[in-house]
């Protein structure tokens, strides 16, 4: 019988080398469990204990991510701060990977893509137990505008948006340091001014 009280999200390698035992054996302990309910399955090879005090879906995000850069960001993070009110109906993720949903048992993970550039700064390690990245309010409003100048309508329009809890000035100010391309630039930092109204 496994013991997982330690365990909140984590991969069938992990505990399998942890234990000293087969992959195989601790998939098919671990699928067991599944059953009982005491642990999920959220993709091949990764699971989560969402009985454990400190479980959060956003804490899955590094491990969904795999070998790609990413972080929490868009509407989610918006919505985070409170800053939108409608609550997104997946959990949106800046990533250097390609473009997908995934469906889980602990809710649907929606991964953007974004150019490796606009990874290096913006957002910071968060939570406790498992950890993972997530954009201040500036970038991840940054990205929408990005996405909405690159990727037709999306993200183009915010019902009841908050615009007094963000910061013009640290939106344009990462925008300058991270788009690198002049007319990208440019685009993005008009989107800016017209999205503040001036």
């Amino acid at each position: 019988q496994l013991t997982l009280n330690k365990k909140i999200i984590f991969t069938t390698k992990e505990l399998a080398f942890e234990l000293g035992k087969s992959t195989a054996s601790i998939s098919r302990s671990l699928t067991s469990l599944c059953k009982d309910g005491e642990v999920v399955k959220l993709t091949r090879g990764v699971w989560a204990n969402i009985n454990h005090l400190q479980f959060t879906p956003y804490g899955a995000c590094s491990y969904l991510l795999a070998n790609e850069q990413g972080y929490v960001s868009f509407l989610s993070v918006l919505h985070r701060h409170n800053i939108i009110s409608q609550i997104p109906s997946t959990i949106q993720i800046a990533t250097t990977g390609r473009n997908r949903v995934l469906n889980t048992s602990i809710g649907d993970f929606e991964f953007i893509q974004l150019c490796p550039e606009l990874m290096q700064e913006g957002f910071s390690v968060w939570g406790d137990g498992v950890t993972y990245n997530i954009a201040t309010k500036e970038k991840a409003l940054l990205d929408c505008l990005y996405i909405s100048t690159r990727k037709g309508n999306r993200f183009n329009y915010f019902p009841e948006i908050s615009l007094e809890k963000i910061s013009k000035k640290k939106v344009l100010a990462l925008a300058k340091r991270l788009i690198k391309h002049p007319s990208i630039y440019v685009a993005v930092r008009d989107k800016v001014d017209e999205f503040f109204y001036l």
